[in-house]
């Protein structure tokens, strides 16, 4: 049912949106990319967990401060754990994006996230900071991200800061390299992702 949600409001929101600028994002995402070489004894990212992920996002700018669109992160979990092997998850998100003014934005979204041998469960969350664009090729984000389940913190949470710098090739393709470091109920992860944007429209 949440998923159908999604879809149609994706579908309105693109509709709505069809003449404005239109931004495709290609990524690939590692979590805790050093806990697999680091004892836990040695490290404060003890959950030894190595997660890899895809992310697809289509954003489509309706003025100059709003953009809206649609998500996907397909991934994949490795934990050396019989137990918790070979997870696969797919996040499906409408994304909003809102710029307050030249150097300050708000990211929010709504989604739903299927774990393999789990049940489905759906969240929000919103990102907060500021920007700053050191010159026409190079900009530099720093924020702080929130997530939650709707059913609380036990089904979905994490929190904690994130850093974005983005390099412009031209004005249809940029780079994007973005490291999160992010506090979940029971370890510390690191997050890093590259990702390739490009406008469409």
């Amino acid at each position: 049912m949440f998923k159908k949600m999604l879809a149609t409001m994706a579908i309105i929101a693109a509709g709505a949106t069809a003449h404005a600028e239109d931004r495709l994002t290609v990524g690939y995402r590692i979590d805790n990319f050093g806990a697999p070489y680091v004892p836990c004894a040695a490290s404060a990212r003890c959950s030894e967990i190595t997660q890899t992920n895809y992310v697809i996002n289509y954003d489509s700018r309706i003025n100059d401060k709003l953009q809206i669109g649609v998500g996907l992160r397909l991934g994949e979990r490795n934990s050396y754990s019989a137990s918790n092997n070979n997870r696969l998850t797919n996040r499906y998100m409408l994304r909003i994006n809102y710029d307050v003014n030249d150097y300050v934005y708000i990211n929010s979204a709504i989604g739903s996230k299927k774990q393999s041998l789990t049940p489905s469960t759906e969240f929000w969350q919103t990102e907060v900071g500021v920007k700053y664009r050191i010159n026409d090729s190079w900009q530099v984000r720093a924020g702080y991200k929130y997530r939650e389940g709707f059913d609380g913190k036990v089904q979905d949470y994490y929190e904690g800061p994130a850093y974005r710098i983005q390099y412009t090739i031209n004005p249809r393709y940029n780079v994007q390299l973005q490291y999160e470091d992010l506090k979940f109920l029971n370890e510390d992860r690191g997050r890093l992702q590259l990702a390739v944007q490009k406008r469409l429209f």
